[in-house]
């Protein structure tokens, strides 16, 4: 496989302070690699620019960390300080505070998704972009007065394994991955980004925003109505399915395989778009599972689930195209759900963008 050259790129300059030795500079590249796999943003040494964040080691802090984020209003210079047994993971936490992101716990529909009670700090909307609330991001917090008003949510392993799968994604939309040449001033950083075409621009809307996006077409019914792939929460896990509805945003449905079921959804769902033209292909599955694959969602325990269909034969005669899920541990074969049933198929496309497979 090789490897994806065609992406935008968000460049946000750091330099080390004079305090942050070689192993605690191992540890901060492990979340900038975090974010160059999974993102457009490449956290670069500085060489002289102007706006950059000054990375430091404070001791005081224990296994915290703390960052001048971008609405401090601190100046071009921002900063990360973090202590001496901070995990690489808490430094990726406070990258996302450095480019405009806040706590998940905060965001002001977080009501829908967390149980109420006391002890909860105050509520703001830190660019979230309207995506689904995300109990694995690397910006919840876990535990505390924060707890899953969903049944079936796990948080033991909340923000323990770097970007989730939508915190890549809020990232990507924040920063147009990919666009035109741009330079974005967020407040106290000038972030450069570089025009290349790229992977990173398809986004996941809800219904209500349809209009101004384009579906991903990901199959048709037998009558021929085209259907598309679509993401919502059950159980804990945020699933893919397949979806149909109307391009004015009227009339959308979901349906996920769960459980041996067909679990259809009507409200708090996602439809994969493709606003900006990604280079998105169907590559026909097998026994291994591409890197360029594009994820959908993720279990319960964050085991990524991606974008799949099914060749199948219907029962009312022909073949159609049934959008589903592939989980990432069953790279062989993918799930989908019909006439109420979840149904598995070993004759799928798995959703992949650009290179070589």
């Amino acid at each position: 496989m090789f490897p994806l050259v065609r992406a935008t790129i968000a460049q946000v300059n750091y330099i080390f302070d004079a305090s942050v030795g070689p192993t605690d500079r191992s540890k901060f590249k492990l979340a900038v690699d975090d974010y160059n796999k999974k993102t457009c943003i490449r956290w670069i040494e500085r060489s002289g620019q102007r706006d950059y964040v000054n990375i430091m080691k404070d001791d005081s802090l224990g296994c915290s960390a703390v960052a001048s984020n971008c609405y401090s209003g601190a100046g071009t210079v921002g900063k990360i300080r973090f202590g001496h047994c901070s995990p690489w993971e808490t430094l990726g936490h406070e990258m996302g505070h450095v480019l405009c992101f806040g706590h998940e716990h905060n965001r002001n529909d977080r009501e829908n998704y967390l149980r109420p009670g006391g002890g909860m700090e105050g509520k703001y909307e830190h660019l979230n972009f309207g995506h689904l609330y995300d109990y694995t991001s690397a910006m919840n917090g876990c535990g505390g007065p924060y707890v899953p008003s969903m049944s079936g949510v796990d948080v033991s392993s909340c923000g323990s394994k770097g970007l989730s799968v939508l915190d890549a994604e809020k990232l990507n939309d924040v920063y147009q991955c990919p666009g035109k040449l741009i330079s974005i001033m967020v407040f106290i950083f000038r972030v450069t980004c570089f025009i290349f075409p790229g992977c990173q621009s398809y986004r996941f809307r809800f219904p209500s925003e349809i209009p101004q996006s384009k579906p991903f077409v990901a199959g048709a019914e037998a009558s021929g109505k085209l259907v598309y792939s679509c993401r919502a929460y059950i159980n804990g896990h945020i699933m893919v399915g397949k979806a149909v509805g109307n391009l004015d945003g009227s009339g959308w449905a979901c349906w996920l395989p769960y459980s041996g079921s067909e679990v259809g959804v009507s409200t708090g769902f996602e439809v994969l778009t493709n606003p900006s033209n990604a280079d998105l292909w169907w590559w026909k599955g097998g026994s291994r599972l591409p890197t360029n694959a594009i994820a959908g969602g993720r279990t319960a325990t964050r085991e990524t689930l991606y974008v799949a269909r099914c060749r199948y034969q219907s029962p009312g005669g022909g073949v159609i195209l049934v959008p589903g899920v592939l989980y990432q541990s069953r790279p062989d074969r993918m799930h989908f759900s019909y006439g109420g049933r979840e149904i598995t198929c070993t004759d799928f496309d798995l959703l992949v963008c650009a290179g070589e497979v």
